[in-house]
């Protein structure tokens, strides 16, 4: 119950082609295996395919983001699916390119932040779009599965309530969630462990703050002072990742996204080889 209903139209056709969950699992790991591969020989290979091969296969599955999404199967892989494919088609094909961010939001909540890519660059026609196929991507679910909207609409509510819940008290009031998080709030239960997870609740407000003032000014800084595209994405990306209260680990597969673009950048930059090692 802590997804969005957009996600369990996967999950239905999935359950149903593969009604062993096992063997669901197993479709599901292939082909994100299969996917980071591809993506990511198509964003480093060069004139040799071997070589590309082998680049591709180190940087991808020898990863440890790879590793932790794989052995979690998290549903993260799906909305980093969706949100790699976005920008794929970002300049190839806007309709397909806004569809796939609009699938993602209707998974999760946090890939809206890339949104913002289409109001920096005016885009406002595909924003409205993103925002109807959103709204089409949460309600088929509701229509379609057993009881239907009337009947159905009550009981996702109340479980996405209690599975929200559920998550607040063990993964950011309780210890579980920064073991394997990488938040900003996360480092500070880390390094004031004592202090931090004694006042959690009490900090929850204060951090809020933080992050929604932090947000503005830097979403300012893209629109009026940012021009390069890799630099953007990256942006919204450390945002993405940093600013929630916990952030799993299987969500520093985004960091592949600002990664590829600089790779592939045009223009080279002194500081290039600092930026790839941060």
């Amino acid at each position: 119950g802590n997804y969005f209903p957009g996600t369990y139209l996967l999950v239905d056709i999935l359950s149903k082609v593969f009604p062993n969950p096992y063997s669901a699992v197993t479709v599901y790991l292939i082909f994100f295996t299969a996917f980071i591969l591809i993506f990511t020989y198509y964003n480093v290979k060069t004139d040799s395919f071997m070589e590309s091969l082998q680049n591709a296969f180190i940087i991808s599955l020898m990863s440890y983001p790879f590793l932790f999404a794989f052995q979690t199967a998290n549903l993260e892989i799906i909305t980093f699916i969706s949100i790699s494919l976005f920008f794929f088609f970002y300049t190839k094909s806007r309709i397909v390119s806004i569809i796939f961010l609009a699938y993602a939001i209707s998974m999760k909540f946090f890939p809206g932040i890339f949104i913002i890519m289409l109001l920096i660059e005016k885009r406002y026609k595909d924003v409205f779009l993103t925002c109807i196929f959103t709204i089409l991507f949460t309600l088929l679910p509701l229509l379609i599965f057993d009881g239907g909207f009337n009947k159905g609409i009550g009981s996702y509510i109340a479980h996405l309530k209690e599975g929200q819940q559920f998550y607040m008290d063990v993964m950011i009031i309780g210890a579980p969630g920064f073991h394997y998080g990488h938040s900003l709030l996360n480092s500070l239960t880390v390094i004031f462990s004592n202090f931090v997870t004694t006042y959690m609740k009490e900090i929850i407000f204060p951090y809020t703050i933080f992050v929604l003032t932090s947000f503005l000014a830097i979403v300012g800084y893209l629109i009026f002072f940012e021009k390069i595209f890799w630099r953007k994405v990256a942006v919204l990306v450390m945002m993405m990742n940093l600013f929630p209260f916990t952030s799993t680990d299987y969500k520093l597969l985004y960091i592949f996204l600002p990664l590829f673009f600089l790779i592939n950048h045009s223009k080279k930059d002194k500081h290039d080889t600092i930026f790839i090692i941060l």
